[in-house]
């Protein structure tokens, strides 16, 4: 236990009287001044290693009373008195107690020292102790009108002095009117009532069940889905028996055969139209073995064996000079009075004004065609759209002088410039033919 808390147990079981009395004693002791150890000893009768061997003199006491007892070393020696005479009563204080007070009481205290500072003794050498201004407060006007009239009764010898009560405390500084303490005081407003929230936090828990909902019913799916992605990817999809039809990887296709038939459906002996070498055609579909052409009119369509279209095709070897002036040499212009481009130009109407009425016609699901002697015209809405000579005379060796071809089989040879075509055909016979058409 520290030796303060000590001094408040010490201060609660003995009364005034008794440090008072103690207090002078001490004072006494001290004197001019000595050891405290030596003190304690003369006034206890024992010794204790404790205390300091610093000397003191009861000025220096009496100082430290007042300062509020904040010097430790005084504190130990105080203490340590107190305690021997509250455990061992020792005689040396209680004769002390019944000896005669002075005329002046301890508790004769100036206004100007404050209240808990003890008033010297007027016939004593050595000034008064104060007690512990704490511990003072405790005091209560009746025990110190009690404490001076014990010390009046033991003063037989003179007469009774008339107790003074003890002067209360006036502070220095007047205390300020309760006005002047408000202006130093901070104005607070009252409290007021926080305001709902109720509407925003019930759409917060709205939305947040929302989202815990769906992910809990979202997680299911999302889970199979990628299993099932696991799955596609590490088994073979099954077999169907139905034809598979896929989107084809290229968008045109050239038929690569002097004749094939484009049917109306797979593996159907139903022709919509017979196709030639170098036709050009978009593809809408594939299935397995076959193609799904557009013809390019009235959405007519039709459906060709793979193996008879392919996607290599060379493109444009001549200028349109040159494919144009071997028409003007290599076939029969009986009929062809103007250049062959401008024929390819006219209309069906004409074309008849020019070179009279065919001596035939006939048609097919594409095309509508105008024979005359060795010639015949292709006309494809209204419009001529190729020139055939047949029976020409011409071959495939001869053809092939122009330069390297577009396309070539052994019935068949393709020139190409930027805007025509130019394309021989050898019949079973040996018999050819030629064919001039935009492309």
């Amino acid at each position: 236990m520290h030796v303060s808390e000590r001094l408040l147990q010490l201060y609660a079981t003995l009364d005034t009287k008794t440090r008072v009395s103690i207090q002078r004693q001490i004072t006494s002791n001290l004197a001019d001044g000595k050891p405290l150890s030596d003190s304690f000893n003369e006034l206890t009768g024992e010794t204790d290693e404790t205390i300091s061997n610093e000397s003191k003199t009861a000025d220096d006491f009496t100082s430290w009373l007042k300062s509020g007892k904040t010097d430790l070393i005084f504190l130990s020696y105080y203490v340590a008195i107190l305690e021997r005479h509250d455990e061992n009563h020792l005689p040396f204080f209680e004769n002390d107690a019944n000896a005669s007070v002075p005329k002046h009481s301890i508790e004769d205290v100036p206004t100007h020292q404050g209240p808990f500072i003890e008033k010297e003794d007027l016939s004593s050498p050595a000034p008064i102790p104060t007690d512990e201004p704490s511990l003072q407060q405790e005091q209560t006007d009746s025990e110190l009108l009690a404490d001076q009239a014990v010390a009046t009764t033991l003063l037989p010898d003179e007469e009774p002095v008339q107790p003074t009560v003890k002067p209360r405390y006036v502070a220095e500084t007047p205390m300020p009117s309760r006005a002047e303490r408000l202006k130093y005081q901070r104005h607070i407003e009252p409290a007021r009532p926080r305001r709902r929230q109720s509407g925003g936090l019930m759409i917060g828990i709205f939305i947040t069940m929302i989202l815990l909902g769906g992910g809990y019913f979202a997680y299911p799916l999302l889970a199979d889905l990628f299993n099932t992605s696991n799955e596609t990817a590490t088994t073979t999809p099954p077999v169907k028996d139905e034809p598979v039809v896929a989107v084809p990887e290229t968008n045109d296709v050239w038929i690569n055969v002097k004749n094939t038939s484009l049917l109306s459906a797979p593996d159907s002996t139903n022709v919509t139209y017979i196709a030639d070498i170098g036709d050009h055609y978009p593809v809408l579909e594939e299935q397995e073995d076959y193609i799904l052409l557009d013809l390019g009119t009235d959405d007519l369509t039709a459906w060709a064996k793979k193996s008879d279209v392919t996607t290599e095709w060379t493109g444009p070897v001549l200028s349109d000079p040159q494919l144009l002036t071997w028409i003007q040499t290599g076939v029969d212009q009986t009929y062809i009075e103007k250049s062959a481009e401008d024929y390819l130009q006219m209309t069906e109407e004409e074309l008849y004004a020019e070179i009279g009425e065919p001596f035939g016609r006939d048609e097919d699901a594409l095309n509508d065609y105008a024979f005359y002697s060795g010639i015949f015209f292709t006309i494809q809405n209204g419009e001529v759209m190729a020139i055939d000579w047949t029976n020409t005379g011409q071959t495939k060796d001869v053809l092939l002088q122009i330069g390297e071809p577009t396309y070539v089989t052994e019935d068949a040879v393709v020139f190409e410039s930027d805007r025509y075509s130019l394309r021989l055909f050898i019949g079973a016979s040996g018999t050819t033919r030629i064919r001039l058409s935009e492309i």
